[in-house]
């Protein structure tokens, strides 16, 4: 592995009620959980998650049917976002953190988004990253996304949820498709390399362990998230897009469904932001916890 996880972390298993779970934790500090979205695992944090457990108690989890949750089985179902979310609030109750401050790129800040709208007792503030919430349209946000699919690269979404198709031509070849996203969707090419590929692949290539029903749960999600909307969330959220990827799309699917919001667009960014642009991630990232923990202390 091209990455040395610093001694305050450890890696942990936990059984949950529907599957088994892996996370990474490590820190002193208000709890922090660190939700990847697809094409990842914890490992996508590798680049901040030291400066965060400076003040931090630091969660990472694979989520349901990623990396090594649930590496005996993976489960076949239970990847809508409201479902994926109530397995993080368990992982939480499990470990007593109490409220927590939730960050998530990709799906897992639609999981995020999620989390905050069920356990809103439970949630001090999220943090959603290149994301466009689906079935809340916003500032015209998802439809927008969603009528410029091909020019935002985002074709993938249709070939994922087509039931099985995408598995079937991916099988075997996990490693060159995964390279092939990563470098599709990314500004900083620096920001994740070869070797870092190795370890996703090593995670997709598992049997079962595409993860692809993340994309399926799409229509549910958008149903969910309709009904969640109804109640605006009031915590604290920030809004991060990469300019090259969803840029204010993230803002405004958040706009949607809160009334405290915090959106920015970093310049020279696809999607893969916290692994392309670490330290803007941190800078805006880091006073945002900050606040969020005085104003919720």
């Amino acid at each position: 592995m091209p990455f040395e996880l610093d001694p305050k972390f450890s890696h942990h298993m936990i059984n949950l009620t529907e599957v088994q779970y892996h996370y990474v934790k490590g820190g002193e500090g208000p709890p922090l959980v660190l939700l990847h979205g697809w094409g990842s695992t914890w490992y996508m944090w590798r680049k901040v998650m030291d400066e965060l457990a400076e003040r931090y108690t630091v969660i990472a989890p694979d989520l349901r049917g990623l990396g090594d949750s649930g590496v005996r089985q993976k489960p076949l179902t239970g990847y809508d976002k409201k479902t994926v979310a109530a397995d993080i609030h368990e992982l939480v109750t499990a470990l007593d953190l109490g409220p927590v401050h939730i960050v998530g790129h990709d799906h897992g800040a639609a999981v995020a988004y999620a989390y905050a709208a069920q356990f809103r007792d439970n949630t001090k503030s999220i943090t959603f990253t290149d994301m466009a919430l689906m079935g809340v349209a916003g500032d015209g946000g998802i439809e927008k996304f969603m009528d410029h699919r091909e020019e935002l690269r985002e074709w993938h979404i249709s070939f994922h949820s087509a039931d099985h198709v995408a598995e079937m031509l991916i099988r075997g070849r996990e490693r060159e498709y995964l390279r092939y996203m990563y470098y599709g969707r990314i500004y900083n090419v620096g920001g994740i390399t070869d070797e870092d590929i190795d370890v996703y692949a090593a995670s997709y290539a598992r049997p079962g362990g595409l993860g692809l029903e993340l994309y399926r749960a799409f229509y549910q999600d958008g149903a969910d998230n309709r009904e969640f909307a109804k109640e605006k969330l009031t915590i604290p959220v920030l809004a991060i897009g990469g300019a090259q990827s969803c840029g204010e799309l993230a803002g405004s699917s958040m706009r949607a469904v809160a009334d405290d919001v915090t959106s920015v667009v970093i310049p020279e960014c696809g999607h893969w932001v916290p692994e392309e642009r670490p330290q803007e991630f941190m800078d805006l990232l880091q006073p945002f916890l900050d606040k969020s923990e005085g104003a919720s202390g």
